[in-house]
């Protein structure tokens, strides 16, 4: 008997292996699940219940009662009751005095499953082969109590014969086949996490902005993420197995793998800020996040490289340091220009105030001596001094405001430098200084602000007049280049140290710190010059030699052939 048992628990473990397809495809958490794994159950008490133990007419043994309390516990209220529907059913087709107690059992083992399920999802029982032993066993004693409601000649016989085989061989059957069914949705429960979990980080990988490689211990790319393969100008598959001598110049890719071998064999994640050259995407400042990891169960090392690149963040940092250093660059040029000012201010109206005083109170006794004279030429210059400071410092205020020159036209070069140079010759005539226009009449006109280009030609002439040394030479001249003409004013001055020339384009920038014995001012009118050409859209140049001179260029576009025939017209 115990032998007949066991023969059909065998066959009820191996069709029971049909389980795990069904929960493989359709889990038992969702309604499809439940409903063929109930029908499953059922079909497979069917099959036992066609090679049952008969013990009399009418009277079967089978393995349903394993069958159908399982059912409960794994296929939950949905998947018990239409596998007790399906084994009721047949029970009752077969027929014989024994159909009400073989029902009666798959009624108590389908609720006895349930029971047994609600107590181990709740947390009040555990799911192990222990608990599944004394659930088999509290099973099969109910239903040796159910055989008991057989006829009393039929009941004895199975008391005797059955009862022991009985709950001898089911009470193990129970607790084996349900380990088996909790191992399988226990293997399906952590492949469906790891499957979701493998497919968010792959959507991570796939889709953040950031470029991700996995390399093994020796280098070779295991997986690139498509950011990294934009980088590298190749696709994720394509990168599989390369390693980076495959990708970078020898040079980078040394660096590189000396840095992986680094990290590997410290076992240390290393975040570190680099700059790399990538075959499609150039030059990329990166914030490198290495991590070791094991690969598997083993204890073969990996590595993961995260590369946030940073390059618009360096970017904005050199662009925060340059306004810095242009704010303090300012700051240093108004605070000097703030701390020399009242004594710049307050010489020449000191003179103003005191000569005209001498004149008021008549010192010198009644106008006409000679000395009244001179003191009247140094209010006079002092007074000039005072207005072209005045005037330099709101041309300034008016470029800032954006309210300077810029009223474009197309204009002869030649014709404003000739005016300008016959207005600086008086100045020049004073220091038997020449001036010599070397400007083709024949150049094509430039696109700018007439009025503009007069200031910058009187600024620079000052200026070269002023620096230039009595019986010296200004000179004039002008070409074509690249769609420009470039203007030059040069002297045979004194010259300017190289390392000074840039801050002479600058507002405040003084070469002289006397200008009432010199006329020499503060250098406002090159700064000037420089903001209106560039409105004009040209450029301005200091070329200079200590000793030899400087020269002064600045640029202006051609103008548009239907502009000159406009002006022409």
């Amino acid at each position: 008997m115990v032998a007949e048992f066991a023969k059909a628990a065998s066959l009820l473990l191996s069709l029971c292996l049909l389980y795990a397809i069904i929960a493989q495809r359709w889990p038992n958490g969702e309604l499809t699940g439940k409903i063929l794994s109930g029908l499953l159950f059922g079909a497979i008490c069917v099959i036992g219940m066609e090679a049952p133990v008969t013990i009399a007419p009418g009277v079967i043994f089978d393995p349903r009662s394993v069958i159908i309390s399982l059912s409960g516990v794994f296929g939950g209220p949905v998947g018990g009751v239409i596998a007790a529907l399906i084994a009721g059913g047949y029970r009752i087709y077969l027929g014989g005095g024994g159909a009400p107690v073989g029902v009666a059992v798959v009624v108590a083992c389908v609720c006895l499953g349930i029971g047994f399920r609600a107590a181990f999802k709740s947390g009040r029982v555990p799911l192990n082969w222990l608990t599944l032993l004394a659930f088999g066993l509290v099973v099969h004693v109910v239903v040796v109590g159910i055989f008991t409601q057989l006829p009393p000649p039929v009941a004895e016989k199975v008391m005797k014969t059955v009862a022991l085989p009985f709950v001898v061989t089911f009470t193990p059957a129970t607790m084996v086949l349900g380990m088996i069914l909790a191992y399988i949705d226990d293997r399906i429960d952590t492949r469906k996490a790891l499957a979701a979990s493998e497919a968010r980080l792959q959507s991570v990988i796939d889709n953040g902005p950031n470029a991700m490689t996995l390399k093994d211990k020796d280098g070779r790319i295991l997986l690139a993420n498509p950011a990294y393969a934009a980088w590298v100008g190749s696709s994720p598959d394509a990168l599989t197995g390369k390693t980076m001598w495959d990708v970078f110049p020898e040079s980078d890719a040394r660096a590189i793998s000396e840095k992986d071998k680094s990290v590997l064999e410290s076992g240390e994640i290393s975040i570190e800020e680099v700059t790399r050259t990538f075959p499609a995407a150039g030059l990329k400042h990166l914030r490198n996040h290495k991590i070791p990891i094991l690969l598997g169960t083993g204890n073969e090392r990996a590595l993961i490289t995260i590369m946030v690149d940073i390059t618009e963040e360096k970017a904005v940092q050199e662009d925060l340091r340059s306004a810095l250093h242009l704010a303090e660059d300012a700051n240093q040029a108004k605070t000097r220009f703030l701390a020399t000012m009242s004594h710049e201010l307050r010489t020449p109206l000191n003179a103003i105030i005191g000569f005209s005083e001498i004149l008021y109170k008549q010192y010198f006794g009644p106008p006409g001596a000679g000395k009244y004279q001179e003191y009247a030429k140094d209010i006079h210059t002092s007074a000039a001094y005072l207005l072209s400071l005045v005037e330099d410092l709101l041309d300034i205020s008016a470029i800032e405001a954006g309210a300077a020159l810029n009223d474009p036209e197309a204009i002869a070069i030649h014709d404003i430098a000739a005016e300008c140079a016959d207005a600086a010759r008086d100045r020049a005539y004073q220091k038997n200084i020449g001036i010599d226009l070397a400007v083709p009449e024949g150049l094509p006109p430039v696109l700018a602000d007439a009025r503009a280009v007069k200031q910058v030609f009187l600024n620079l002439l000052v200026n070269a007049v002023k620096f230039t040394p009595p019986s010296g030479k200004v000179r004039i001249f002008a070409a074509i280049a690249d769609g420009f003409v470039a203007v030059s004013v040069a002297d045979n001055g004194p010259g300017i140290d190289a390392r000074l020339i840039d801050r002479l384009l600058e507002p405040f920038s003084k070469r002289n710190q006397n200008p009432f014995t010199t006329e020499k001012g503060w250098g406002l009118g090159l700064s000037i010059s420089k903001s209106l050409v560039e409105m004009q859209g040209g450029k301005i140049r200091i070329d200079s030699v200590v000793g030899e001179g400087t020269t002064v260029t600045f640029t202006l576009p051609l103008a548009r052939p239907q502009a000159a025939g406009v002006a022409a017209s």
